[in-house]
């Protein structure tokens, strides 16, 4: 309360920090309490006598309630200022900077797209699990091979129990046996579909594809890129940092039975595709491929109160928090 008196009384600039639940009015916060520090006044009043200027960052997930926009109308302030990408409310925008005009600025380079596509395969049964929902009726959306008019295509399809992917993909002879579904299971985090012929695959597996194997092409090929563009920058101490956006946390980050975290398969390809490039004498002037390989890399996700990582949707405040990296 004293450093609170101090922001209010100084005659400096001063910058206080803190969460929408600091000053939302209830009767156990000690903001709208009345203090003897503060000669019996309430803390509140010192913010709102300062008319402070109100920055919030990421305002879609801290004022987007009434409550919470009476709380920042109590702090009396001056002006607020708000700062996002993804408005809810944009207000009076004061500034905008979208890609286009951060290109003009030359504030970022360019994006360089690289592809990948596997070539083959379209006779085998292919099938993945894009989405499993229980609104409506347990459904799972599919993605599988149909035919079409000249030759297999990839189509996506919503299915219930019972229904037979050799009818859905018009007889393709790959679905003839045992592709009927047996099971939908759409309990949040534990999601599968099991078929007649037994295969059980869970959200975002697949079955019969090429996947896997493009991904690790991809992660490779990320992997070469960075390390290559490393050496190009590091005499002028620009950091290299390179992303991957995944479908699942599992694919990344797993637990098993007990709890225990595990490698997914995407950290265990960017462990043996690291290993295997820090052999080659072209990168032996980086010195951090010398590290234990499970230091390199780490993942920023949603967590519990436990610190297990999660799958989340994007509509959650969950979604704005997590693991980051340490480097």
């Amino acid at each position: 309360m004293n450093r609170l008196r101090q922001f209010a009384v100084s005659n400096g600039l001063q910058v206080m920090v803190m969460n929408i639940d600091a000053f939302r009015k209830a009767e156990s916060n000690a903001t709208y309490k009345e203090s003897d520090k503060l000669s019996g006044r309430q803390p509140i009043e010192f913010v709102q006598a300062a008319r402070p200027i109100v920055i919030i960052d990421e305002p879609q997930s801290v004022d987007n309630t009434e409550k919470a926009q009476e709380a920042i109308r109590a702090l009396n302030p001056l002006c607020t200022l708000r700062y996002s990408a993804t408005h809810r409310n944009p207000y009076e925008v004061v500034y905008k900077l979208d890609p286009v005009r951060a290109f003009e600025l030359k504030l970022v380079k360019r994006i360089i797209v690289g592809s990948a596509m596997g070539e083959g395969g379209m006779s085998d049964a292919f099938v993945r699990v894009e989405n499993i929902d229980y609104k409506k009726g347990i459904k799972a959306k599919l993605r599988f091979h149909k035919q079409g008019a000249t030759g297999p295509v990839e189509a996506s399809k919503l299915v219930k129990l019972g229904d037979d992917l050799y009818k859905l993909s018009e007889e393709r002879a790959a679905y003839q046996q045992g592709f009927e579904i047996a099971e939908i299971y759409a309990e949040p985090g534990s999601e599968f579909v099991r078929f007649s012929n037994g295969i059980t695959l869970k959200l975002g597996e697949e079955h019969g594809g090429m996947r896997d194997d493009i991904q690790r092409a991809q992660i490779k090929h990320t992997v070469k890129a960075h390390l290559d563009k490393e050496l190009r920058v590091r005499e002028r101490g620009i950091k290299v940092l390179s992303l991957f956006f995944i479908d699942r946390v599992a694919h990344y980050r797993d637990y098993d039975e007990a709890g225990h975290a595990r490698k997914g398969k995407f950290a265990l390809a960017f462990e043996e595709t690291i290993a295997e490039l820090a052999k080659d004498p072209k990168y032996a002037a980086l010195d951090w491929l010398k590290l234990p390989v499970d230091k390199l890399h780490n993942g920023y996700f949603a967590a519990d109160k436990k610190g297990v990582v999660k799958d989340t949707k994007g509509d959650t405040q969950a979604d704005g928090c997590g693991v980051r990296p340490d480097q």
